[in-house]
């Protein structure tokens, strides 16, 4: 199948002149194959969406499974815990399947910004999660990014008081699609997750082409206070499908999962897997 450049294909998506999604092209991980943009509305570049949608045989599963739509998803969602689990190296007790990161993202917020919970997080950076936490009285900590559009690890870490319950880190940053230095980044985990919780938002994870960059689940093996929040809404294009998951040890998933409101559909999940 013929490939497109990946300027060409910026271009195309509209991307090529304010790169709403990450701040370049040389971060694109992989060229996409030449296909026609699914849908005839217009592209919404606040909410990156993948124009191209899901792969053909992605498609072809959710057709497949259309029949089971008068079933109630938890039938299916142990086998994709289980999948995800293997995939990212995880206890299936680790694995918080969400309506979307979103969804997941919200729920954490509710869990630590409860009862004037205190939460860090840089500013810009995306908004789901604190706008949800303030509803429930969270006290947000919002710190200015540094002069290169990154978050300023040094100047969050200044923030961090008895109350603070819970860090958020976007990686890479929505909207201003910088990385985070790999290392500066390791060594904050693991010098702050005792004094908080750390949230690793890692949305547009599978873009980053710096060679072995690390993803924070690295950390959750080790037993650390880290949560991890993936999707598969990017860049396997199923955001209308709403699936996403959340990385925890066992002790932080089980209050997390109590605070999902509603489980993700079963489409979704065929997809998914």
């Amino acid at each position: 199948m013929k490939n497109i450049d990946r300027r060409e294909w910026l271009k195309t998506l509209g991307l090529s002149g304010g790169m709403a999604l990450l701040g370049g092209t040389d971060i694109f991980a992989f060229d996409i194959p030449s296909r026609t943009i699914l849908s005839d509305s217009p592209i919404m570049l606040n909410a990156n969406e993948n124009a191209y949608g899901p792969s053909e045989r992605v498609r072809r599963v959710i057709s497949e499974h259309l029949y089971e739509g008068c079933r109630y998803p938890f039938r299916s969602l142990s086998t994709l815990v289980k999948l995800i689990a293997e995939k990212e190296g995880v206890h299936k007790d680790s694995i918080v399947i969400t309506g979307g990161s979103t969804e997941g993202l919200k729920a954490t917020g509710l869990v630590y910004g409860l009862n004037g919970g205190e939460i860090i997080a840089a500013d810009p950076t995306f908004q789901a999660m604190l706008s949800y936490a303030e509803t429930f009285k969270a006290k947000i900590h919002r710190v200015p990014l540094n002069e290169k559009l990154e978050h300023d690890l040094d100047a969050m870490a200044a923030k961090i008081n008895n109350k603070t319950k819970l860090i958020f880190i976007c990686n890479p940053n929505n909207p201003t699609g910088t990385l985070l230095d790999k290392n500066h980044l390791m060594d904050f985990c693991k010098s702050h997750d005792k004094s908080a919780i750390i949230f690793s938002d890692e949305a547009y994870y599978d873009f980053i082409t710096e060679p072995d960059y690390p993803s924070m689940t690295t950390l959750v093996k080790e037993g650390r206070n880290i949560i991890v929040s993936k999707t598969f809404s990017k860049v396997y294009g199923l955001a209308g499908l709403r699936v996403g998951y959340l990385i925890a040890k066992p002790e932080i998933a089980k209050k997390l999962k109590a605070a999902v409101m509603a489980n993700t559909n079963i489409l979704a999940i065929e997809a998914a897997k």
